[in-house]
């Protein structure tokens, strides 16, 4: 409030707005048919959010504190709230964040990157790299997470695997790999 600003009685209008910083919610929505899942991950304290966005030097995770009891008809979407502690003050109020919700972890998982699975007529599939001969794999390939791709079966932990050119590939072509790091070798890292 700063002087000269009129107060008369019965204003319906704020003087002035408090916002709580720390903890400090965010709200956001998922879709309706993820309800089941988030409420079952809930249940098993297995519900993790993050936010990033701009303005946010790294993502800061907090925990999901109230879960809508009602689906919005017109978007089919419920809202959630999650709490995080803000101490650091890098969260304010207005500000727009990107939410991800972690649902489960997958130990020792093999992942890929997204560029080396491939839809066949019949499967999912990669070319992974033997002695320098590249040889056509059927994969199952589960669900991607920041441009990596979950292998749930048809791959080994170790195992190299082409992320470019596979168009110009064939089962059996010899193949030289230009750089390891970039070769995309199914490293185990979770998705």
């Amino acid at each position: 409030m700063q002087p000269g600003n009129l107060v008369k009685a019965n204003d319906t209008g704020a003087l002035l707005t408090i916002n709580q910083i720390a903890p400090i919610y965010v709200t956001f929505a998922i879709p309706g048919d993820a309800v089941a899942r988030v409420r079952a991950a809930k249940a098993a304290d297995k519900l993790t959010v993050r936010v990033g966005g701009d303005g946010l030097s790294a993502p800061t995770e907090g925990a999901v504190a109230f879960v809508d009891n009602a689906v919005d008809p017109a978007t089919n979407t419920v809202k959630l709230r999650a709490r995080f502690g803000n101490t650091d003050e890098r969260l304010w109020p207005g500000q727009f964040v990107k939410v991800a919700l972690n649902l489960r972890s997958d130990a020792d998982a093999i992942t890929v990157p997204d560029a080396a699975v491939k839809s066949g007529p019949e499967a999912s599939y990669v070319f992974v790299v033997d002695a320098g001969v590249a040889h056509q794999r059927d994969v199952v390939a589960g669900r991607s997470v920041d441009g990596r791709t979950l292998i749930a079966s048809g791959l080994h932990a170790g195992q190299t695997v082409v992320v470019d050119g596979q168009s110009r590939l064939a089962d059996g072509a010899r193949v030289r790999v230009v750089d390891a790091a970039a070769s995309g070798a199914a490293d185990g890292s979770p998705p």
